[in-house]
């Protein structure tokens, strides 16, 4: 959510906190959570589901340095330094979808899995 809040006794940390996610960002945030029922597989099926025009490369990879992503495989370093490559990979989702392009391999864009880039491969930070 935006604002911190408690769940099952522990603090939440609201995105709202986090320097460079603005509120039009995190709404698009929250509302792919909803239809996703609270999960995506990566960072990749993330970045699809959102409005990229209002959740732009800089906020993504804000979200990674923050530990917003850190459910998803691969550590902070790896997460941050793949946002560029999944906002342009699913830029390019969004625009075949709404062109109605289809997928060689998946069917329609929005239908099939459309197979999503590998995560670069990045030495960890330190602590």
């Amino acid at each position: 959510q935006a604002h911190f809040t408690v769940e099952h006794g522990r603090v939440r940390f609201g995105l709202a906190a986090i320097k460079g996610v603005g509120g039009a960002a995190i709404d698009s945030v929250v509302e792919a959570r909803g239809r996703a029922n609270g999960a995506f597989d990566d960072v990749f099926a993330l970045t699809k589901s959102l409005d990229l025009r209002l959740v732009g490369k800089k906020t993504l990879e804000a979200l990674a340095q923050a530990g917003a992503l850190d459910a998803f495989d691969g550590h902070r370093a790896q997460l941050a330094a793949a946002t560029e490559t999944a906002w342009g990979w699913a830029q390019k989702q969004q625009a075949d979808l709404a062109a109605g392009q289809s997928s060689l391999f998946g069917g329609a864009s929005g239908a099939g899995h459309a197979y999503a880039p590998a995560m670069p491969s990045v030495e960890p930070w330190g602590r």
